[in-house]
């Protein structure tokens, strides 16, 4: 509020100058307005003698605020006109530099207009350009079209020879496979002391059993030796007396010569296979040797005893 009073009052801002000597003007014509309603009043009640003189001093009293706002207003005023004359001259001067600047802008117009004449003519050899470069562009997006088309047939060509790689691996797998089966088939059948010690384990979870060996007509040193591997698995079960041999075995019955290992057990429908000959089967099966499971009604004497025959090799 302080700010603002002391930029009312200030002398040398023309606003200010030209609000207070209106305020003045403005008090000086209220106050001698009032001087006027007073006289009239003075002489309304002149009968009254008491109450006109009253009339008179306060209207008197008026004309004196009314005299001193218009000697207060004069230096104002003069103020007034030296302020205003003061923002005539700066006006002229900025009308006087604004003139300059126009000249100055017609003249930056005209080396305006011809940079924009000289433009236009490089626009015009620019286009030509672009056409030119536009054409060069056709050109290189057929030679990509090409490029593209060959990528693509590369691609294919690449698919097809990884496709044929994924043939011959395969095929070389399986014939690697093949050779692994061809090589362990020649090689003869023989039980390692883990795969002894594995078996015996498996069949001493089973249910008791008994076992009896029977010896192929013509059993050959492989036949012999892959039978006293089994039978040195059932030694260690306690199932065969500590001499027995493959050398000491009962003849096989029959006059064809077997294939592979052969179980049978006795072949009564009431009474289920032993447990042991289902576990012989799939642990010899396991291991990659041939082996078959048939009924022995003249053969197995009773429910729990699995007779095995020895053959040669499938």
């Amino acid at each position: 509020m302080m700010h603002y009073w002391t930029l009312l009052w200030d002398w040398n801002t023309l606003d200010s100058v030209r609000a207070i000597h209106s305020f003045l003007e403005v008090s000086a014509l209220t106050f001698f307005a009032l001087l006027v309603l007073f006289d009239v009043l003075a002489h309304v009640y002149a009968e009254h003698v008491k109450r006109a003189k009253q009339f008179e001093r306060v209207g008197l009293w008026f004309f004196g605020v009314a005299v001193l706002a218009e000697i207060l207003a004069y230096p104002y005023s003069r103020r007034n006109d030296e302020l205003s004359e003061n923002v005539i001259v700066s006006l002229s001067g900025l009308a006087g530099t604004a003139d300059q600047k126009a000249r100055q802008a017609l003249g930056d117009s005209s080396t305006a207009i011809a940079q924009s004449r000289a433009a236009v003519d490089d626009s015009s050899q620019a286009r030509a350009s672009a056409s030119g470069a536009l054409t060069v562009a056709r050109g290189a997006r057929q030679e990509a079209d090409t490029f593209e088309n060959d990528i693509k047939t590369a691609r294919t060509e690449a698919a097809d020879a990884l496709a044929n790689l994924a043939d011959a691996k395969r095929l070389a797998e399986d014939a690697q496979k093949g050779t692994a089966v061809l090589a362990q088939a020649a090689l003869p059948r023989r039980l390692s002391e883990e795969r002894k010690t594995e078996l015996a384990r498996a069949l001493s979870r089973v249910p008791v059993f008994s076992v009896v060996f029977e010896a192929a007509r013509s059993g050959s040193k492989e036949v012999s030796d892959f039978t006293d591997d089994l039978i040195d698995v059932f030694k260690r079960l306690k199932l065969m007396p500590p001499g027995s041999s493959a050398s000491n075995l009962d003849r096989a019955i029959g006059a064809s010569e077997p294939r592979g290992v052969i179980i049978g057990v006795m072949g009564n429908a009431s009474t289920e296979h032993p447990r042991a000959a289902d576990v012989l089967l799939i642990t010899l099966k396991g291991w990659g040797i041939e082996a078959s499971g048939e009924t022995a009604p003249n053969v197995a004497k009773t429910a729990t005893e699995i007779h095995i025959l020895i053959g040669a090799k499938q």
